[in-house]
């Protein structure tokens, strides 16, 4: 799955606004403590290296240069998970080269401060976003101290060795950071496979740059960073085409569900009851997915086709009573037609609601394959599909609305284990009891209690009206 697929998967769509919002004005009190004891600790270690780090002789063109292109590279940021990729490696390897190792850290941290400064419109940069990028300099602290203490007095290919090493810390630095991110959102901001992305662009950025600190140290001197404009400029056009694609995933994965809960609405509309019962199951059903350990793409597809599965139930044929013989044929018509008519309009909606247009259609099926349309029997039947069929009869047994009285959950529980490996999915089955036992245990528990209690205040009122109780 790509990084454009966030109307599919939840969890790189959370990632993807977490992004969003690390540069937003809402934070929590832990992410600011968080990022102010980082932002205080990477900011004493720059100065440390540049008061006590060798130095050595720099022009003020180099400085002016490379500093400018930082600036550039910095307004070039990639969305990777929930972090964003800088293509600020282009500035990075000129400076290890054409400045004293020991002041660049510090550098760094000026230009990144200094690059959200910059006026963008109507955006006026807050605490939170200068904490931001201090902690996010902090990549720059691991190649700085490697070339600090073994690094060359003068730039030489024998020293390659040294530079990789230079490279190998700047990613465990970065990592730190990354780590940091994941401590102050309480959440990890990126998956392995991105973060390993994230070294490799490193890497392609830094061979681009190699060439150009090759002809700065010989011939040209500093200007040759000039040469890395049109790589930068290429990365800006690609850059605005993806966050375009992103930016248009996440509003398809809102449309997605907002449109998933108008059907519910639409569909059940003068039923406030069915409308309440699709969200719980809406609910239910994600949780009874992470019990079975289903992706969550799974779990995504499961919750919106709980709001969504009754969307055939529109323009349907008239119900008999049931008190006519032809009832029990005519049912089985009436969840056919439900089942093919909702995957028809679901894919014919396209986006989010066709991929979840195959779990509709088979959320009337059985286990043991007596159910509607097709007669899929065991493992044929979609696992969300089973996931949904469970979930929304114990919705349905436990809820009151409809045209049964509710069912107790000691009821609705033994219904589960009966019914498992018949009509429901043994599996799903389990995994649904797990989760709602220990509830129906516990409210069973506080009607208990609270019926005793009940029971001693009635005695004790009887008691006083019958002036068994004399007030001293």
């Amino acid at each position: 799955m790509g990084m454009d697929d966030a109307r599919n998967d939840p969890e790189l769509e959370g990632r993807l606004l977490r992004g969003k919002g690390r540069f937003s004005g809402d934070h929590t009190p832990r992410w600011l403590t968080t990022r102010a004891v980082v932002a205080l600790l990477v900011l004493a270690a720059a100065s440390a290296l540049a008061v006590f780090g060798p130095q050595s002789p720099v022009s003020s063109l180099a400085v002016i240069l490379t500093v400018g292109l930082f600036l550039a590279c910095a307004r070039t940021a990639i969305p990777v998970g929930a972090m964003w990729l800088l293509a600020t490696q282009l500035a990075l390897v000129p400076m290890w080269v054409l400045l004293p190792p020991a002041d660049v850290p510090l550098l760094v941290i000026a230009c990144m401060t200094a690059e959200v400064l910059i006026p963008r419109g109507a955006l006026k940069p807050g605490v939170g976003t200068l904490l931001t990028r201090i902690n996010d300099s902090v990549f720059a602290l691991g190649p700085a101290l490697v070339l600090v203490l073994f690094g060359p007095a003068h730039p030489t290919w024998h020293a390659w060795p040294i530079y990789a090493a230079a490279l190998l810390a700047q990613f465990a630095a970065d990592s730190a950071g990354v780590a940091v991110t994941w401590l102050a959102e309480a959440d990890r901001p990126m998956s392995l496979e991105e973060q390993v992305g994230s070294y490799l662009s490193d890497l392609g950025l830094t061979c681009l740059a190699i060439p150009v600190v090759a002809v700065a140290s010989t011939t040209l001197g500093p200007t040759a960073v000039l040469f890395t404009l049109p790589h930068l400029g290429l990365l800006r056009l690609l850059n605005y085409h993806r966050r375009s694609r992103l930016d248009q995933s996440l509003e398809l994965a809102r449309v997605g569900r907002g449109t998933a809960q108008l059907i519910a609405e639409v569909v059940n509309e003068g039923h406030p009851g069915e409308q309440i019962n699709a969200h719980v199951v809406a609910k239910l059903a994600p949780l009874v997915c992470d019990r079975l350990g289903l992706s969550p793409i799974a779990r995504r597809r499961v919750e919106l086709a709980a709001l969504a599965q009754d969307v055939g139930k529109l323009g349907e044929p008239d119900k008999l009573s049931p008190e006519d013989t032809r009832f029990l044929e005519h049912e089985r018509r009436v969840l056919r037609y439900e089942a093919l008519k909702g995957q028809q309009r679901l894919q014919d909606a396209g986006g989010a609601l066709a991929d979840i247009a195959i779990v509709v259609r088979h959320a009337h099926e059985h286990y043991d394959g007596r159910g509607e349309p097709d007669g899929l029997k065991g493992s044929a039947i979609p696992i969300e599909s089973s996931v949904l069929a469970a979930c929304t009869s114990w919705v349905d047994m436990t809820s009151g609305w409809g045209p049964q009285p509710a069912f107790s959950d000691e009821v609705a529980i033994e219904y589960l284990r009966q019914n498992a490996g018949h009509q429901l999915d043994p599996a799903v089955a389990h995994a649904l009891l797990e989760e709602v036992a220990p509830a129906a245990a516990a409210a069973s528990n506080l009607g208990t209690a609270l019926a005793q209690q009940r029971a001693k205040f009635a005695l004790v009122r009887d008691r006083l009206l019958a002036g068994a109780i004399i007030r001293a």
